[in-house]
């Protein structure tokens, strides 16, 4: 019972529209912003708000019932974002690396230098989160030793790659680099 209050409780911190709380409010309150919308300084604070939504949700069932409870908090408190009763959700992929933070600190820093690194050689967010996925998963196995980290890898794998599906035919009409690294922070 404990398992399943501790999940419910990670949907629901994932599920929270706290972005249009703290952002201000000249878009939609029940849409994530997309990042090509937003300032600079608000995609900082909305990606800040997602890893932090992630870590306490998984700090939270990591206290209240151990290392399962923390890896099932994880996977839903990334559905509770992306599938949200509150707002039509984003891509997760903030959540997700907050939530993996608190399970795996190294691997979600080898997935963040894959993300740079193919962001450097690509420009394009959308491959780079792709290929920091993959490797993500890939070290994963090499690292990690429970089996707890492994399944949480693999469902949130599948469930980003899943978030990331509609966008691809656009992506393929319209090649083109979508990131700049001319002046990233004004």
């Amino acid at each position: 019972m404990n398992i399943l209050v501790v999940i419910g409780v990670a949907y629901l911190i994932g599920a929270l529209p706290l972005h249009s709380w703290l952002l201000p409010t000249r878009r939609a309150a029940f849409s994530a912003p997309s990042f090509s919308a937003l300032h600079r300084q608000e995609a900082f604070a909305l990606v800040v708000i997602d890893l932090f939504k992630g870590i306490g949700a998984v700090l939270i069932a990591l206290f209240a019932g151990g290392w399962f409870a923390a890896s099932l908090a994880a996977v839903a408190v990334v559905i509770g974002s992306m599938y949200s009763l509150f707002f039509q959700g984003g891509k997760g992929v903030a959540v997700a690396a907050g939530a993996l933070f608190v399970l795996s600190p190294l691997l979600v820093f080898i997935a963040f230098l894959s993300y740079l690194l193919s962001l450097f050689i690509t420009r394009a967010r959308m491959i780079s989160a792709a290929l920091a996925v993959i490797a993500l998963i890939c070290f994963g196995i090499l690292l990690a030793t429970h089996f707890y980290v492994w399944l949480v890898l693999f469902c949130l794998g599948i469930i980003l790659f899943i978030a990331q599906k509609p966008a691809v035919p656009g992506f393929r009409r319209r090649w083109k680099p979508v990131f700049r690294f001319k002046k990233p922070f004004r």
